[in-house]
């Protein structure tokens, strides 16, 4: 039974694609890839796109901490997800909610604040481990005693698809996100949904089996 679901943020909750192709193009003279497109990172994947201009490993941690830096400056133009506080309404009704990001705790305490979302999520993590999202979620697991069995994860890119699984919990893929249902298919998420209202349907399809 589950009764816990957790969030991804950027392209899940907020909606800030276009904020992150405004500060990819800032960054990308320095790190050595042209101007990007929403439709380019879509169809590529940020992890893609770093593949695809092979961004050095050595300057990732460096490129990655620019990023966070840039979306800091520019949160306040981040709106939900169209549709999605409604949904929010309704899960919490049922589910204890939280949210797991490698966005900054500045910026997602301030994009709830904002929104008065505070009555909506149980908790928030902040987490920009460099090992991948799987050690944020074992983190985030030990430090509020969840358990697994009890538990789904909700993203948006294959790397949160990747790090369910290698935690052993079942995961939502959304469509309307960072990365198109293409990446995503790849990676074989437990579930895909195409629009927010999509998820109640899918919770209440999970806690009937």
């Amino acid at each position: 039974m589950i009764k816990t679901i957790i969030f991804d943020f950027d392209g899940v909750l907020g909606d800030s694609l276009d904020a992150a192709v405004l500060v990819i193009r800032t960054l990308g003279p320095k790190y050595g890839f042209p101007r990007v497109t929403k439709e380019e990172i879509r169809n590529n994947g940020i992890s893609g796109l770093i593949a695809k201009y092979k961004v050095s490993p050595i300057r990732l941690p460096f490129l990655m901490n620019e990023a966070r830096k840039g979306l800091n400056k520019i949160i306040e133009t981040v709106k939900p997800i169209e549709g999605i506080e409604i949904v929010l309404k309704e899960l919490s009704k049922i589910y204890q909610l939280g949210i797991l990001s490698s966005n900054s705790q500045p910026n997602l305490s301030s994009f709830i604040k904002r929104n008065n979302w505070d009555k909506y999520f149980t908790f928030v993590f902040s987490n920009s481990s460099l090992f991948g999202k799987h050690i944020s979620l074992s983190k985030l697991f030990k430090e509020k005693g969840l358990k697994r069995n009890e538990v789904i994860y909700i993203g948006d890119e294959e790397r949160d698809i990747k790090a369910a699984k290698k935690v052993a919990i079942p995961i939502i893929g959304v469509l309307w996100g960072y990365e198109s249902k293409e990446i995503l298919g790849k990676q074989h998420p437990d579930f895909i949904a195409e629009q927010p209202r999509g998820l109640i349907k899918i919770m209440q399809g999970i806690n009937k089996v």
